[in-house]
């Protein structure tokens, strides 16, 4: 595998670029796009391994972590795909195996997505397991995530129990939404 001498990544000199050669890609301002990296490699202060791409302003758009690292209040364990906006903040995770984030089990799967609103709270899951929630049994479901509000309330789930809220009743199997303060909106 040969390690490309001819570019480098933002803010390094050509010859520190673990860069696999004929994997580059620019965007049309000639920021980097895409890369390889033949090994780890720290990059914003994240160690990171494989496919590294970036927004055209040269920020981080999405790597994949070579070790378990904090970022935003967030642990996540090495092998995790983050995705990051332009403006540098945490969107979304592909978790490469099960972990605790912002307080809930989440599964860990690739191309599984935990989100986040900008101030880096979970904005939804896949759970592992039934979770609850508020007060709600939430199904542990591979095609249907749990929902949350930027406060960290419910905001939808598909039941796995029978609930009552506001004396109305929803059973299991069903989809709960509920506003920011806990109220159903169907």
């Amino acid at each position: 595998m040969a390690v490309l001498s001819g570019c480098c990544l933002p803010g390094r000199d050509s010859a520190s670029a673990p860069i696999r050669e004929g994997s580059v890609e620019r965007h049309e301002n000639g920021e980097l796009s895409r890369a390889f990296l033949v090994r780890a490699d720290d990059l914003g202060g994240l160690l990171c391994r494989g496919w590294v791409r970036w927004h055209e302003n040269g920020r981080l758009e999405s790597v994949a972590l070579a070790g378990d690292t904090r970022v935003q209040r967030h642990e996540f364990p090495g092998g995790t795909r983050l995705n990051f906006d332009a403006e540098g903040r945490l969107r979304s995770a592909w978790l490469s195996r099960a972990a605790v984030i912002g307080g809930h089990l989440c599964r860990g799967c690739p191309k599984m997505e935990t989100s986040f609103y900008a101030d880096g709270a979970v904005a939804a899951f896949f759970p592992a397991g039934d979770v609850e929630i508020d007060g709600v049994r939430c199904v542990g479901s591979i095609f249907r995530p749990v929902r949350l509000h930027p406060n960290g309330k419910l905001k939808s789930a598909k039941l796995a129990a029978d609930c009552t809220i506001e004396s109305r009743r929803f059973e299991k199997g069903d989809v709960l939404t509920l506003d920011a303060g806990g109220h159903p909106t169907r």
